[in-house]
């Protein structure tokens, strides 16, 4: 009996690596704390000229490194009390279709493929335990290629967004 692969076309691999300097790393963190800022703003704020700022901000958004700006929302304040890491176990040959399956659930708010003694982690938020168990318990475990789940209450957590090393 054959299996069905997972595979479709060549391998896929991360986003290319680019070189960014201190200046760039600057423009980053900058933005990172604050995505609303004009590029005048920008500018005075890494000490470089508006047309520097322009020229690296065109750059590095042409190069993939910046894909976007986004609000920063507190769950809470919008009746998400709940959050929960999901362990899920697969069928190994079912990733693909479990990673797309899983992004398209509304509560799902993050996805990680791991090695070790779970495939996924997923992160969950709901507005209450009873969203949290349909979540799991009815739309998780009805994914085809779905094997296993454990859940974790997280009793706090914080979003300290990416920080962005020195070079």
């Amino acid at each position: 009996m054959a299996t069905k692969s997972s595979r479709v076309g060549p391998a896929q691999t991360g986003p290319k690596r680019h070189h960014v300097d201190s200046v760039d790393r600057a423009i980053l963190r900058a933005l990172a704390a604050d995505g609303r800022m004009t590029v005048t703003e920008l500018a005075e704020r890494v000490n470089v000229s508006r047309a520097n700022a322009y020229a690296r901000l065109d750059r590095l958004t042409g190069a993939g490194v910046i894909t976007g700006y986004q609000a920063r929302i507190e769950p809470r304040a919008i009746g998400l009390e709940v959050a929960a890491l999901i362990f899920l176990t697969i069928e190994q040959g079912e990733w693909r279709e479990v990673r797309s399956r899983l992004l398209e659930i509304p509560e799902v708010e993050f996805v990680a493929f791991a090695t070790g003694d779970f495939d996924f982690i997923v992160l969950v938020r709901a507005a209450h335990t009873e969203e949290l168990r349909d979540v799991v318990l009815e739309r998780f475990l009805a994914l085809p290629g779905i094997r296993k789940t454990q859940t974790v209450l997280l009793l706090d957590d914080v979003d300290r967004g990416l920080m962005i090393p020195d070079a």
